[in-house]
């Protein structure tokens, strides 16, 4: 009844306004017939007796886009395909109306699933200049859904002189998509895309992390690094994910020495607890005691992750204590396990995993590492 409220009252407030007297209220019978049967459950003969309402009162068109834009907001997708279909329809309906009715349809088709048809008349309105952005952002989300992404770029550049606003960050992510199913069939294309989308947008982190993945992937360690550590200094708040393959890549080289230089060098910067971690890790591996480094790194940067450490470190130079710690430990990482890994700076989602695309609100490059801080 909500819709039916605010069309009625939409209505009536026109009525009262100042009108020619040569254009009396003849409509308002059908607008009520038409009103009835929608209570009634009769889209058919509602439909039939707005259009009968617009042709004794062409200004009452409006009413009827009102009323379909309502239906669709309210899911009611077979009325307003009715209503918007009835206007196509209308024989004497102006340039104007008809191409809003396509563009009303497009939408309704677009929301009930029929993507098909929903992107065919959104190619026709953008071919004709017509509602351009409005048009141009739906096309991209149906490409985005359909994962047409040669396609999403096309439209996205072209969303962008319409919007006269960057859109680089979202047309790279495109271009990672692209890659992402080459990877391991087809390698240098996977790069060859993975490099335009660095530099169509040269901040993209996720293009980073490829890059250095794939040059990984071949051995050539020194470019896998440059790429690695290229993340540091686009967002900071990705390193937790580029420590553990710069190991490894160093590893490879066998050239500890110059990740143990990088991390100080990273650690000089300012403390971050993915930094203070790969170092505690790295002294482990080398049989070196991290008791000492934890625990003043920890007065500054208290981290679940960091605590738990320096209780393993300290349980495996104490064969009395380590009973006790052990427990602690095990209750400890229950309490960091149900810590946020991600967030999502748009929406606030908390996913395990690293989505480019955050599967709530869609938004490309807006989930992030949290840092596991123990307060």
């Amino acid at each position: 009844m909500l819709p039916l409220g605010i069309a009625l009252g939409w209505y009536w407030a026109r009525r009262a306004a100042p009108s020619n007297p040569d254009s009396p209220s003849r409509a308002a019978p059908d607008y009520l017939s038409s009103l009835s049967h929608l209570v009634n459950e009769d889209a058919d003969e509602a439909a039939a007796s707005l259009v009968r309402a617009i042709e004794t009162d062409p200004s009452s068109i409006e009413l009827h886009f009102t009323l379909g834009s309502l239906f669709r907001k309210r899911g009611e997708m077979d009325r307003a395909l009715r209503l918007h279909q009835n206007l196509l329809d209308m024989p004497n309906l102006s340039r104007e109306h008809y191409n809003q009715a396509r563009f009303e349809l497009a939408q309704d088709y677009q929301r009930s699933g029929v993507m098909d048809r929903a992107e065919s008349l959104f190619q026709e309105l953008a071919a004709e200049g017509l509602f351009l952005q409005p048009v141009l952002e739906q096309m991209l989300a149906i490409e985005e859904q359909a994962r047409e992404w040669p396609k999403a770029v096309e439209t996205a550049r072209r969303l962008e002189s319409v919007k006269g606003q960057s859109l680089r960050p979202v047309i790279a992510h495109y271009q990672c998509e692209q890659a992402e199913p080459l990877r391991s069939t087809q390698p240098q294309a996977a790069l060859d895309h993975v490099n335009a989308a660095l530099v169509t947008d040269p901040a993209s982190v996720r293009a980073s992390l490829m890059q250095g993945a794939l040059h990984e992937a071949k051995k050539d360690w020194p470019a896998a690094i440059k790429a690695y550590r290229r993340v540091t200094e686009q967002d900071v708040r990705y390193l937790s994910e580029v420590l553990t393959p710069l190991q490894r890549c160093h590893e490879a080289r066998q050239d500890l020495q110059t990740f143990w230089k990088y991390l100080d060098e990273l650690e000089a910067r300012g403390s971050h607890p993915s930094v203070m971690l790969a170092k505690a890790r790295l002294m482990v591996a080398e049989d070196m005691d991290p008791t000492v480094y934890l625990t003043e790194q920890l007065q500054k940067l208290p981290d679940w992750q960091g605590l738990d450490l320096l209780f393993e470190s300290v349980a495996a130079h104490s064969e009395q204590l380590a009973p006790a710690i052990n427990g602690l430990r095990q209750a400890l990482s229950k309490t960091y396990a149900a810590l946020p890994v991600y967030r999502c700076s748009h929406c606030g989602l908390t996913p395990k995993i690293l989505f480019w695309q955050c599967p709530s609100c869609k938004q490309w490059g807006s989930v992030a590492p949290v840092q596991t801080a123990a307060t």
